[in-house]
């Protein structure tokens, strides 16, 4: 089965990336989730340069501060130069922002993608057009630079915390399936078990969820967030996904998932491998002579 490794929350802070970078370079992570208006960026997008076998896709928190400078969307900010967010549910606050101002700082965001990675980023979330003045935002600029979206449905599984989300299939209303049905897509989700709280950081397991995703024609996405954790992460998410974090370095690095993708005979990709067709990720994994190498592709498992 296909599996792409996906990494959230890159360029985060240099502290972070270095986790996350770990998980690139000395574990299985195929594809990363970028902040671009984030302390660390500059240097996440400098390293994943270096790097093209890893897809990159952009993931627009809005928790940063602004890359178009502050001067030029006013509406977007609050007095620390950071943009309005309440980081106690992980959200900005977009009631007072301007929409002009707001696609000024997307076409910014993107056009770091372009000056440093070289290229725009392949996907992203955009959402409800017709409530989310974000998701209205990202749709023009996604479509004037051929960003792909809407590309994914859910997978849940065990039993459901939010209404409508059950054990299997879960069908996104932002799904494109004109354009992306045949590529069968899945985010892979669990339900009912500990989950990015801190109180259950000690319970926290992440390669147990992986071992619950089963045999499939499905393309797998499976997110994670590796980094280690600074002021700046813990300041944002003490009480969210900060120092589980840690553990999910330990698991895409681990000596356990080697042997897990090798018994289920498990072929990484990455996104762009599985939108485009492209055999980026294993050719990469037969060029450096890796075990990973997916025998379908030529390697020599």
């Amino acid at each position: 089965m296909k599996v792409v490794f996906r990494i959230d929350d890159v360029g985060y802070s240099d502290i972070s990336n270095l986790g996350a970078f770990k998980s690139i370079d000395h574990g299985v992570a195929s594809m990363v989730e970028l902040m671009p208006d984030t302390p660390g960026a500059i240097k996440a997008l400098e390293f994943l340069r270096q790097r093209p076998w890893i897809s990159v896709n952009w993931h627009s928190h809005f928790w940063g501060s602004p890359v178009a400078g502050a001067e030029n969307v006013p509406s977007l900010i609050a007095e620390d130069g950071r943009f309005t967010t309440d980081h106690k549910i992980h959200r900005p606050i977009t009631d007072n922002w301007d929409l002009e101002e707001l696609i000024t700082e997307c076409r910014a965001q993107v056009m770091r993608f372009v000056k440093v990675l070289g290229h725009a980023p392949d996907a992203t979330d955009v959402g409800d057009t017709s409530s989310s003045i974000i998701a209205k935002a990202k749709k023009i600029v996604c479509d004037e630079f051929g960003i792909a979206y809407g590309y994914s449905n859910y997978w849940h599984y065990g039993p459901g915390f939010i209404k409508g989300h059950m054990t299997g299939p879960n069908i996104s209303p932002f799904y494109n399936a004109e354009k992306w049905g045949d590529k069968k897509i899945f985010e892979y989700e669990n339900f009912g078990r500990p989950g990015l709280l801190l109180m259950d950081y000690r319970k926290y397991d992440p390669m147990e969820m992986i071992k619950t995703m089963p045999e499939s024609d499905n393309i797998w996405v499976r997110s994670s967030h590796p980094g280690y954790v600074c002021d700046l992460v813990w300041d944002d998410t003490w009480d969210n996904c900060s120092i589980t974090r840690c553990k999910d370095v330990e698991m895409l690095c681990s000596e356990e998932m080697r042997s897990w993708i090798l018994e289920r005979n498990v072929e990484i990709i990455n996104l762009h491998d599985a939108l485009y067709g492209t055999h980026d990720y294993q050719d990469h994994l037969i060029r450096i002579g890796s075990p990973l190498a997916f025998a379908g592709k030529g390697g020599s498992r």
